[in-house]
């Protein structure tokens, strides 16, 4: 299971730190807060050869991962 994850110099987030995650997760905040980018980066993370470095992923729905 994630435990915590940092991000730096993605997007919009210059440097973020995410503790305390559980079996299911919410990021809750308003718009153009990050939450998106949160789990862009997370996708990429867990699936670094399906991202094109090339083109502008788009993030559509949910990724569910079982590690």
């Amino acid at each position: 299971m994630l435990r915590e994850l940092t991000i730096k110099n993605f997007r919009g987030i210059s440097e973020g730190y995410i503790e305390g995650f559980g079996e299911l997760n919410v990021f809750v905040g308003r718009n153009n807060s990050g939450k998106s980018s949160v789990l862009e980066a997370l996708y990429i993370l867990l699936n670094p050869d399906n991202y094109i470095k090339e083109e502008r992923m788009v993030w559509i729905g949910f990724c569910f991962v079982n590690l």
